[in-house]
Formats: C-alpha cells, structure tokens, sequence
C-alpha cells in the first residue's frame, strides 16, 4: 500500500514538472508570436539622387590652361589664379552656349555669304543677311567684339535718302539696341549701344550697309563675322573640359532615404552608416559619428520612429544631412 502510493506520488509530481514546462513554453512561444506579430515593420525607399554644386563667391584655383588669360573674347577672361565659382559657372553657361549655337549659326553665316554673292535686288540682299541676324548669338559675339576692338565693321560708301532701303532706329531701352525693319520682320542689333558709346560707334557702319543694302560691306563684315565665330567656338570647346573639371570637384551628390515604420512596435534607427557619393562614383563607408541631423534639436542624433511614423533622410556627400 505504502509502495502504491508513493508510485502515485511520483507519476503526479512528473505530471506536474511536465504541465509546467509545456506551460512554460506554450508562454514563451505565444509571447514571441505576439511580438512578431506587433514588431516594426520598416519600409526603406531611396527617393533618389541629386547633384548640389557649390555656389556663390567660394574662391578656387584655376588651372594653368585659363589662369591668366587676357585675351579679348566673347568667353569670360580670367585673369587672376584665384576666381570665384560664379564666375566658373558664367564660363561654362557662355561655352555651352557658343558650343551649342556656333555650328548651325556659321552654317547660316556661309549660307547668306552664298545668297549675297548671287543676289539680284536689294530685296535679295536684304533675305540673305536675315537668318544670322536674327540669331542672339550673332549679335552677342559681334557686337562684344566691337566693344573690345576685335572687328572693324564695313559701312557703304554714303548714306543719304536716295540710298536708304531699309530704316533703323535706337531703342534706348535697358542697354540700348538698334532696330532694324526688314522686309520679313524686323530685327534687333547691337545691343548695350545706349550703355556703351563704343558700341554705338562701331556697329554704326555695319547697320548702315544693311540700310544701304550694300553688298560688298556686307560681304566684308559677313566674312569677318564668320572669323570671329570660328575663333570663339574653338575658344569654347578648348575651355569648357577644364571649367566642367573644375565644377565637378566642388560638386557633391545629395540621397534622399525615405524610412517608414508599418508594425505597432517603435523602431530605433541609429545612423551607423554615412554614404559618400563623390562625382565619380558611388561608395559607402562606416560612420565613426552620427550623420543624420535631427532637425527639431538641431544636432546629430538619432531617430526613434514610432508606429506609422514616416520620416525622410537627405544624406549629402559631405557629411552633412537632414532627417
């Protein structure tokens, strides 16, 4: 009997041992289905690449290429070692724009030195000089060139009322320029003749060919014209390599991370990582600090996304960023 009991004794207590153990784990495996089930959810899209250039009066050293250069172009002349990238920048927008404009606009020039040479009537005369005229980078290049003493423009041998074919006025508007009334359209030429009596004085001969529909200036200055443009455009494709070299080491690339938190738990994001997107190339690297701005404190720290909290990380090359 005593025997008995204390068999039943032992499958009781191992009952027991055995209830608490599945209880046990039944409690841990139900805790940790509820924490997956309630755990952050993160959503990490990037948003994408920008390039920020360095703007402003930030001085930089030029190359031995353009340090020094004095020659009188329509391109910007820099004439000290140390420039600003403003000026740079100015540089580069002028070269693009005779590199983009000087091709078709040469091709107009030779076309119209065609025309004039088998025109038949003033009428003719006056269609074939239209196209480059009406062009802005014609007037820029010449007319810069008159202002620097690069050109001296033919003008018919008289003017008086019996020669006259055509009529232009100054507008003194702004900088000042000439308009000229052709039989198409009428057009604008020399611009800054009102600010700058140089100007004014050197296109004066070219304006009255045109008026005067007098072929041989107007071959002349065409001619001269198409040299200049030559000039410029070679001036252009020789300095645009080194100015877009130089921006391009003050240039900084600029991610944009947007994270999100889709789960019911918060989520801690700590900035263990800062990315560097030089121009080229793409690389990251381990940060020894944090880099991701809390914008509300005004200092780096790091972020704690609560649920359904979106925020966006906009990390530049440089180190700096915003969250």
């Amino acid at each position: 009997m005593v025997q008995a009991i204390g068999d039943l004794g032992v499958g009781a207590a191992g009952d027991l041992v055995v209830g608490l153990i599945v209880a046990t784990l039944a409690g841990f495996v139900g805790y940790a289905l509820q924490s997956y089930r309630r755990r952050a959810r993160p959503l990490v899209i990037n948003l994408g690449f920008e390039l920020i250039r360095d703007r402003g009066h930030k001085t930089v050293t030029l190359p031995a290429d353009l340090a020094g250069n004095n020659r009188p172009s329509y391109m910007p002349t820099f004439r000290e070692v140390q420039t600003d990238l403003a000026e740079v920048s100015q540089g580069i927008a002028t070269a693009r724009q005779v590199v983009d404009g000087a091709p078709s606009l040469l091709e107009a020039i030779d076309s119209s030195l065609a025309q004039l040479a088998r025109a038949g009537s003033d009428t003719e005369i006056l269609a074939a000089i239209a196209p480059p005229m009406s062009r802005g980078l014609f007037d820029d290049i010449l007319t810069t060139a008159c202002l620097r003493g690069r050109v001296q423009l033919a003008g018919p041998s008289k003017v008086d009322a019996a020669s006259i074919k055509v009529h232009a006025y100054e507008v003194t508007d702004g900088n000042g320029c000439y308009h000229i009334g052709l039989p198409e359209h009428s057009i604008k030429f020399g611009d800054g003749v009102t600010k700058y009596p140089t100007i004014r004085e050197r296109v004066i001969p070219f304006v009255n060919a045109v008026q005067c529909a007098d072929r041989g200036a107007l071959v002349e200055s065409f001619e001269a014209a198409r040299k200049l443009v030559q000039a410029e455009l070679g001036l252009a494709h020789a300095r645009l390599p080194h100015l877009l070299q130089l921006r391009d080491a003050h240039s900084r690339w600029l991610c944009a991370i947007y994270v999100a938190n889709h789960g019911q738990s918060a989520m801690f994001v700590h900035p263990v990582l800062a990315w560097r997107f030089p121009t080229g190339g793409l690389q990251s690297r381990t940060a020894r600090t944090a880099t991701w701005w809390c914008r509300r404190k005004n200092r780096k720290a790091s972020v704690i996304a609560t649920s359904s909290r979106a925020f966006s990380f906009r990390q530049a090359a440089s180190g700096g960023s915003t969250a």
